[in-house]
């Protein structure tokens, strides 16, 4: 049995589903893989609960009962204002799970935090989606000079294998178009304007009551976050380095009830695509509304299910699947740890 020495960089939803995950899967992750996921600490927005020796399951559910930003009041191990490169700094770490709010501005604290990881060796599992969004192949290039291992199987459809699909099932094709739902709050809406003639501004209302949408509803009703999972897509697939700023983006707020009745009484729906078009070589990305016919595939994608159409010049790929909800993401997190942890243990020496 060997242990993997975790810090989870991040304590919201995403980090919390994973940290039960551990827990709930721990014994059959042992049996199967001879892996012990071991969490060293956690840190959020107002610091980070430390045990260099790793936190026992005891101790894993205090800190899964601590309120919000709280890990850094729990007994003995809590250090207020300590952050994820500090605690890189004290403990000896096999992997670093970035789980911080994405911001396509700064990047931060996402980024700093994955490159200082990789600068130390140590291995990054993303559900974050800002490095691979604005910095992609300068993570790529140095995880492979520093052979460190990137995992971020959470960063776009997670529900689905979407991203082992595109590292490794499309290598000797030649991808020419991409058609995506890759944002499960949007098309919720959009399901919702369909089904109930109600309007946009309702629809939302109704997705924020169920949790589905955020608060504040910007990355995802103006195409910041279906940008960035494009992105992700397009330089996964062609070794690029484009950013969510290459991305032509119309926001979901120019759609009106009176859209949805023209696209219902032509036969189609009106659906928020993120697109990525091949012309010679060049590559052409956009996140729109846009009337499909009922006959495309993504027009029976609903609620918050998402999917993706990829042409290639041998095929026609569609896969569809729920979303990024909590327990799907913690799902591929640990998927990731799992792989990379059997990848270094069969390489070593």
């Amino acid at each position: 049995m060997r242990r993997v020495k975790l810090v989870i960089s991040g304590f919201g939803n995403v980090g919390r589903a994973l940290t039960r995950l551990i827990l709930n899967k721990k014994e059959e992750v042992a049996r199967r893989y001879g892996i012990i996921p071991t969490v060293l600490a956690v840190i959020d927005s107002r610091g980070a609960a430390v045990n260099i020796n790793g936190f026992s399951d005891e101790e894993l559910m205090k800190l899964l009962n601590t309120p919000r930003g709280g890990v850094s009041k729990v007994e003995y191990y809590g250090k207020p204002g300590l952050t994820t490169i500090e605690v890189l700094n004290e403990v000896d770490a096999d992997m670093l799970v970035e789980a911080t709010p994405t911001d396509y501005v700064t990047g931060a604290p996402g980024v700093e935090n994955t490159f200082f990881a990789i600068d130390r060796g140590i291995h990054v599992v993303l559900a974050n989606k800002a490095p691979l969004a604005l910095r992609f192949r300068e993570v790529m290039k140095k995880a492979r000079a520093k052979n460190v291992m990137i995992g971020y199987k959470a960063t776009v459809m997670a529900g689905t294998p979407l991203v082992d699909m595109l590292r490794y099932g499309l290598i000797a094709q030649r991808v020419r178009k991409i058609e995506g739902i890759l944002n499960g709050s949007t098309n919720y809406i959009l399901t919702e304007m369909h089904k109930h003639r109600i309007t946009l501004e309702e629809a939302m209302r109704r997705a924020q009551e169920l949790g589905i949408l955020e608060a504040d509803p910007t990355l995802d009703i103006d195409g910041w976050d279906p940008a960035a999972k494009i992105v992700i897509v397009v330089n996964t697939i062609f070794n690029a380095n484009y950013t969510v700023n290459d991305v032509e983006r119309i926001s979901l707020r120019e759609v009106s009830l009176n859209d949805i009745e023209k696209a219902l009484s032509r036969g189609g729906v009106v659906k928020y695509l993120a697109i990525a078009s091949v012309h010679d070589e060049e590559i052409m990305m956009s996140v729109k509304p846009i009337l499909i016919d009922k006959t495309h595939e993504l027009a029976h994608v609903n609620g918050t299910y998402n999917g993706v159409l990829i042409e290639t010049d041998v095929n026609r790929i569609f896969l569809s699947g729920k979303g990024a909800g909590p327990k799907e993401t913690a799902s591929v997190m640990l998927s990731d740890i799992i792989q990379i942890a059997d990848t270094s243990l069969r390489y070593m020496v």
